[in-house]
């Protein structure tokens, strides 16, 4: 069983695309405990036989690429969590993250058809978490019983915060940042003006993602001093313009060549780097350290902002419990309190490039020299993007407005007009 399952489920977090401090409210969480604390735990020895089972649905990204070393870390902690809990087994099962069978499209389908086969316990990315929660099929952590916070970074709080509640357990997450060619531009430029000065080509994605706008542009207005909202309101609409007009003046003098306007991801991006494309890019952690960005001698930085303030966009993937049993339940807190275990998660995101939700698994990675020091800078700065319908449709809107402007159908101002109309109740 142990074995079957160690095949499934490897570590990592997806590739798909993905940054200050301010951002929505947070909740009221409970004082910090570097200890994570057990889940209250109720009788389960009365459960039939046949319900003596843990169901985890994880996405399909988990198990790629996987090597002995992180089979190994899992293999030891789901042994220890089922000698914990004598008789029960564990299954993991692997959904598809995007698509028509994506892992929420499946949970949505079989809500309605088969609810039977509910997982008790998924791991996805905080964006899919909201259409869950507002089709019921997410219930809100009780974080003062039911888990402890501890430790976390804020932006992970936030990503799992939906209309005041907390409704999963962070576990993995990414980040951006810049990458370049130190032959042909060193130092990189930390701000928009020495950017359009020094005049090194620069690559980030903005094409858009089927219509929404893509981490990056939501950046670069975040490091223009505008907040991320979950109500999607326009928090700074100088802000936006300037952004707007930034990115206006940079492709008109050919700083953001034209192969950035079709470039939709940050996947695109990197390989339109390595193509010669751009001295500078746009780059998520996870590629940067799978691809030894910094022990193939290319250069890291925070991406160029409007005062050259640090900022950066971070996605985030947890843990969100489906079952409403109480023992099972606890069962699945039990589970991602082992894989949280500093040992588990610290080693597991090392060894598949990715970055943890907590500062003390972070601090249980081996030695990246200046790189990981980086890192941990960016991820005290990093902005979870909000959930919600009104967020999405702030983000499809600053996508559209953005793509107006750079082909010249709007001017930046006349861009800002449209927002605030559409912001209008």
């Amino acid at each position: 069983m142990l074995a079957a399952l160690v095949f499934l489920l490897v570590a990592g977090a997806c590739r798909s695309p993905q940054a200050e401090n301010p951002t929505s409210p947070s909740p009221a969480l409970p004082p910090p405990d570097n200890r994570p604390g057990p889940p209250i735990a109720p009788d389960i020895s009365s459960l039939p036989p046949r319900e003596q089972q843990l169901v985890v649905w994880a996405p399909d990204f988990l198990e790629a690429g996987a090597d002995d070393r992180e089979r190994a870390i899992l293999a030891a902690a789901y042994q220890r969590f089922e000698q914990a809990h004598n008789g029960v087994n564990l299954e993991v099962h692997i959904k598809a993250q995007f698509g028509t069978a994506s892992m929420g499209n499946y949970l949505r389908s079989a809500q309605r058809v088969a609810p039977a086969i509910l997982p008790d316990l998924v791991l996805l990315d905080t964006q899919q978490l909201w259409p869950l929660v507002d089709v019921g099929l997410i219930q809100p952590l009780d974080v003062a019983n039911e888990v402890q916070i501890a430790d976390f970074y804020q932006f992970t709080l936030d990503a799992v915060t939906y209309q005041g509640q907390v409704y999963g357990i962070p576990y993995l997450a990414d980040v951006i940042h810049l990458v370049y060619d130190p032959n042909r531009v060193n130092p990189a430029p930390p701000t928009w003006e020495e950017l359009l000065q020094r005049g090194p080509s620069y690559l980030m994605p903005l094409g858009g993602s089927d219509g929404y706008g893509n981490d990056s542009l939501l950046l670069q207005y975040v490091g223009a001093g505008g907040q991320l909202l979950e109500n999607g309101g326009l928090s700074n609409p100088e802000a936006l313009q300037a952004v707007l007009a930034f990115l206006h003046q940079a492709h008109s003098r050919g700083i953001l060549p034209d192969t950035a306007l079709t470039l939709a991801d940050l996947d695109a991006v990197w390989t339109a780097f390595h193509a010669g494309a751009g001295a500078m890019a746009h780059v998520s952690a996870h590629t940067f350290l799978q691809d030894d960005g910094a022990g193939n001698g290319l250069g890291y930085a925070q991406v160029p902002t409007r005062q050259g303030l640090p900022a950066t966009i971070a996605r985030t993937w947890a843990f969100a419990i489906l079952t409403n049993d109480p023992a099972r339940r606890t069962l699945a807190l039990a589970l991602v309190q082992e894989l949280l275990a500093p040992e588990v998660q610290g080693e597991w995101t090392a060894l598949a490039h990715y970055l943890p939700s907590r500062r003390n698994s972070l601090e249980a990675w081996p030695d990246h020299g200046g790189y990981l020091d980086f890192l941990s800078r960016q991820l005290e700065v990093a902005v979870a993007l909000p959930n919600g319908r009104a967020f999405a449709e702030f983000s499809r809107n600053i996508q559209s407005l953005q793509q107006a402007v750079l082909r010249g159908e709007l001017t930046p101002e006349e861009a800002l007009l449209q927002m605030e109309a559409a912001a209008e109740p």
